[in-house]
């Protein structure tokens, strides 16, 4: 039995977080989502070291999961079809898979090396649209108390998720603890004779977006202050610096810098919070000091540093990189077939179904924009990628409300942690898939409040909500902007 102090702390897991909004039904799909959460954390871990020889099938294990989470809420009312974006994201998928299997030319790419098979066209549609509903289910169950019970959890996750990536950092890049996924291979090589050490995931990505998601709720807490514990801030804290220095991976700096900026937007547009920058300067100038203490961080920051060069290599090597994302369909549309080469031949898995070989390479492009245009076609194509930029302005929106409305921070610095992932991150790849339905789905979720009523939102089209808007709770007025 849980102990009921506990329970009014939240001490434990948000499956396990009960009270007088907690409807017995929906248990089961709390635990599903938190569930879905483990999975992704520990998913590479089952790849390369427990379950070598399943890596492929376990690039979908949280599938299932989501399945299950989908099929339950549906049950209770709570899978929101209605709203625009569901029905945008279920619409845009059956025309893209009907415009693969029909018109595509994928067969012609691949002439002599296989054809597009259904399943790799299940899988595209999986990568693209399977997992976008999350970020408006996961609101419907979680609210702020629980983001941040997750938020302490992932927190606690820090220190050893750190000692785990200074192992992997001094070990040689053959060790079995620098294994790709499968058990085969090694990690991928960064300067300096390094590996990027990727923690308990299949590739340093994932350990990029943890380390990101962590600085999200730090600064979290040094707007708020009362949140977590002072233990846990300081080893969070440490261990997110530690992680941060060995990482070898410039996205990881450019993330964690957005989400400071983010914070010190806060800072400047809420006056009440204008004390955290100086908490902020204090804690990064800690961290810098911290990294500097040892050996072994002084070679992490070595390797950051080569890797970023001279302010010509930040230019072109990092800037010119992120925007080549966002500028590359305008480029692909030109030749682009009407109709793409075919849905999921982009990504890495399907293109390894595609051509029957177990070496996994980009076939389209690496850019997820680009591979949209490709895979579908200019005009399906830009739709996704409307699509996207439609999720990602919601977030930001609700985030903003928020924060005006309610004074409440923490869905801007989850919208700061996921935004880029969401927007253009590589949605073929699982764990960049699960981060940014993950960190929309807590965005949305920090927003409701532990006082909202534990009902179905009312989260359909605007003209349907004229009947029903007198009992819409806050939540739903953050997510539609206006008032009544």
């Amino acid at each position: 039995m849980i102990p009921a102090a506990a329970v009014a702390h939240n001490d434990f897991l948000p499956f396990l977080v009960a009270g007088d909004v907690r409807a017995s039904a929906s248990v089961p799909v709390r635990r599903l989502l938190t569930l879905y959460f483990i999975l992704w954390v520990f998913e590479g871990t089952l790849r390369k070291w427990v379950l070598p020889g399943l890596a492929t099938p376990l690039l979908v294990v949280r599938d299932p999961v989501l399945l299950l989470a989908y099929f339950l809420s549906l049950a209770q009312g709570r899978l929101i079809v209605g709203h625009p974006l569901v029905v945008s994201t279920m619409a845009l998928g059956i025309l893209q898979l009907l415009a693969s299997m029909l018109l595509a030319d994928g067969t012609g790419l691949l002439a002599g090396r296989g054809v597009l098979g259904l399943d790799v066209m299940l899988y595209g549609l999986r990568a693209n649209f399977l997992h976008l509903p999350l970020i408006l289910l996961i609101p419907q169950y979680f609210d702020r108390r629980d983001v941040e019970t997750l938020g302490r959890w992932a927190l606690w996750l820090a220190p050893p998720m750190a000692a785990l990536v200074l192992w992997q950092f001094q070990s040689p890049r053959d060790a079995w603890i620098n294994v790709a996924a499968g058990g085969e291979g090694m990690q991928m090589e960064t300067s300096l004779g390094r590996v990027r050490p990727p923690g308990t995931f299949s590739f340093t990505n994932g350990l990029v977006a943890y380390l990101t998601l962590c600085v999200a709720f730090l600064c979290h807490q040094l707007l708020k202050l009362n949140v977590f514990s002072r233990r846990l801030m300081l080893a969070a804290g440490f261990a997110s610096a530690l992680m941060l220095g060995l990482s070898g991976s410039r996205a990881a700096i450019g993330a964690t810098v957005t989400v400071w900026l983010v914070m010190l937007y806060v800072c400047i547009h809420r006056p009440e919070y204008a004390r955290s920058s100086g908490r902020l300067l204090a804690a990064v100038l800690a961290g810098f000091v911290a990294l500097n203490v040892f050996s072994v961080t002084r070679t992490g920051l070595d390797v950051l540093e080569e890797r970023m060069g001279d302010a010509e290599n930040v230019r072109t090597g990092v800037v010119m990189r992120y925007l080549s994302n966002y500028l590359a369909p305008f480029e692909e549309a030109a030749h682009a077939p009407a109709f793409g080469y075919g849905l999921g031949l982009g990504t890495n898995a399907g293109g390894a179904l595609a051509t029957g070989t177990a070496k996994r390479a980009f076939l389209l492009a690496e850019g997820d924009f680009a591979r949209a245009v490709l895979e579908s076609g200019p005009v399906l194509g830009f739709a996704f990628i409307a699509l996207r930029v439609a999720f990602t302005f919601m977030l930001l929106r609700v985030s903003l409300a928020a924060l005006d409305r309610q004074n409440n921070p923490l869905p801007f610095m989850m919208f700061a942690a996921c935004w880029d992932t969401l927007l253009g991150g590589q949605l073929g790849q699982p764990t960049a898939l699960g981060f940014a339905v993950i960190g929309g789905g807590l965005c949305l979720a920090a927003a409701r409040s532990p006082d909202d009523e534990d009902e179905p939102l009312s989260l359909v089209s605007e003209p349907a909500l004229a009947t029903v808007r007198r009992g819409r709770s806050a939540y739903a007025e953050l997510l539609h902007g206006q008032r009544t």
